[in-house]
């Protein structure tokens, strides 16, 4: 398990930023502010980058945030509850203020799926749709995580060796260079890949994030696989971790949601 036996509170005195190369940290404590009817108005990068999230919709007036404990807006001063961005709504994505472009990358998410045996309910983590997503899909068919790399569908991962959990849970892609077995999923702290994909586009094939929750076509703005639960943070990297670095950034998430 990644992370096993590491000192507890370590997020305390530890930040992604500390391993280098941090390019994207949104996080459910830090710096969420709200429009009418709880609508996502801005989410604070804290990364060196500075990459502001802002909420997408197309009327409806759904929250896109859970209420908080003691009432008051989104903001988490100490009194609320630990909630995240409450993706209900089709219309529901987040958008950041610049894509980011990456080839090695190290993704970590923290989220909860929430069950719908009618349909599949999607994570999605997309550039430009059709030519750039990753889609964690849990369906009533069979689980699977969906990876397309500037049009080229690097893989369709249905041999996990474990389901994707239900309820809030940490979740990691790491994409390496390579052509081999080197694209890796992890949950929980554990590798659940059966056989690492290979990705023979890693030299040549960017992978582009602007959108969360959804995978949203640029050309006609067809929104498609639409989230279903809450997203609580996101850390990305412009490169692959070690798995020293792994376990670092594993405990930290850990302990900071309880996990």
């Amino acid at each position: 398990m990644i992370g096993a036996g590491l000192n507890t509170h370590y997020y305390k005195t530890f930040s992604p930023t500390d391993i280098g190369g941090c390019v994207l940290h949104l996080s459910n404590y830090v710096g969420v502010s709200a429009i009418v009817n709880d609508v996502v108005e801005k989410w604070v990068d804290i990364s060196p980058s500075g990459n502001h999230a802002y909420g997408v919709t197309n009327g409806g007036g759904d929250s896109f945030f859970l209420s908080s404990d003691d009432g008051t807006a989104p903001g988490w001063d100490g009194n609320d509850v630990t909630v995240g961005a409450s993706f209900t709504a089709s219309t529901h994505i987040l958008e950041l203020k610049d894509t980011i472009i990456l080839n090695e990358f190290t993704i970590f998410t923290v989220h909860d799926i929430t069950a719908d045996t009618s349909k599949d309910s999607n994570l999605t983590l997309c550039g430009r749709y059709p030519s750039d997503f990753i889609t964690l899909r849990k369906g009533d068919d069979i689980d699977r995580v969906q990876m397309k790399f500037e049009g080229e569908l690097t893989t369709n991962m249905s041999n996990l060796t474990a389901n994707l959990d239900l309820g809030k849970t940490r979740f990691a892609v790491r994409r390496q260079s390579g052509t081999s077995a080197n694209v890796q999923v992890f949950q929980g702290g554990s590798e659940i890949t059966d056989t690492a994909a290979d990705d023979s586009t890693t030299a040549t094939k960017e992978f582009r994030v602007k959108y969360i929750g959804a995978r949203l076509d640029e050309e006609d703005g067809e929104v498609t696989h639409p989230f279903n639960g809450q997203f609580y943070e996101i850390i990305i990297f412009n490169k692959a971790l070690s798995d020293a670095e792994l376990a670092e950034v594993d405990v930290y998430l850990t302990e900071k949601h309880n996990l």
